[in-house]
């Protein structure tokens, strides 16, 4: 995660799945930001299969969360 500001970050990961029958199964990067406002944090997030076995269609997010 980069954190320019202390209230947002931006994400990057890479997802590699491996299962019993193929062995690879799915290569996926993604993106995400992360606000805060406060104690509420919200994120928006997009993933895309590019590799493997059982590739799908790429997905969406959006969470909110509050800190206790």
């Amino acid at each position: 995660a980069w954190t320019p500001k202390r209230w947002f970050s931006l994400l990057l990961e890479l997802d590699a799945r491996f299962g019993p029958a193929n062995g690879f199964d799915q290569l996926t990067p993604g993106v995400g930001l992360r606000f805060a406002a406060g104690r509420v944090g919200f994120e928006v997030a997009a993933q895309l299969p590019v590799a493997g076995e059982t590739r799908l269609l790429g997905a969406g997010a959006v969470r909110v969360g509050y800190r206790f």
